[in-house]
């Protein structure tokens, strides 16, 4: 359903490719920031 959306939003595939990007570059730094808030807890834990 959601690639749907983007699909129709997003007609021409450059467009698309570079939404994709982004997307990814997002969720590499949620991921980054949620590794390294839990290495800081489990350092203050030790």
């Amino acid at each position: 359903m959601f690639m749907y959306v983007v699909v129709k939003f997003y007609p021409d595939h450059w467009s698309l490719r570079m939404f994709g990007t982004f997307l990814m570059s997002l969720l590499i730094q949620v991921y980054i920031q949620l590794i390294r808030s839990l290495i800081l807890s489990i350092s203050l834990l030790i």
